[in-house]
């Protein structure tokens, strides 16, 4: 089994992540990449890190047949549409293939997971906001089922119905 949390920074993925990991007896797989300081990559990204990163997380998410991902290529594709907004960058939002292959990789990734959860935080600043209308608008536009913060039991529901 496995199941990407993906949402905004501070939005409670790792809490969510490790507690289903130890209840469903399955491995917690840690893709918060942090920077040397100890901070979160994500909500810190530089374009240049962009294809590192998004090619160490493709690798986790093809080798790795079962766990619980803490964040996933969805997230470095929604914080790098960030980046690129932010600093106006043409390199990438000029760049239509680069879009369409980490879009294409994304969702081929996306299509290995047995459930998508994403967070919401509460209290949400403006790029917390833009995360979560990119991943929710991505999750649609390909017809990914998701969980939008769930309940622990509408976790548990959802496996009991989508059996077999």
């Amino acid at each position: 089994m496995k199941i990407l949390i993906t949402g905004p920074h501070k939005s409670g993925k790792t809490s969510l992540a490790k507690q289903l990991a130890i209840e469903l007896n399955l491995p917690y797989i840690n893709n918060n990449l942090k920077r040397s300081d100890g901070l979160s990559l994500y909500p810190n990204l530089t374009l240049d890190s962009q294809i590192y990163i998004f090619l160490e997380l493709y690798k986790r998410e093809i080798m790795i047949d079962k766990g619980i991902f803490d964040r996933g290529l969805l997230d470095c594709l929604a914080y790098t549409n960030l980046l690129s907004r932010k600093n106006n960058s043409k390199r990438f939002r000029g760049d239509s293939l680069l879009l369409k292959v980490l879009e294409n990789t994304t969702c081929e990734c996306l299509t290995k997971f047995n459930l998508i959860i994403v967070k919401q935080p509460q209290n949400m600043d403006i790029d917390q906001k833009e995360i979560l209308n990119y991943i929710i608008t991505f999750l649609s536009k390909y017809k990914f089922k998701y969980l939008l913060e769930p309940k622990l039991e509408d976790i548990y529901a959802y496996f009991n119905k989508n059996k077999g």
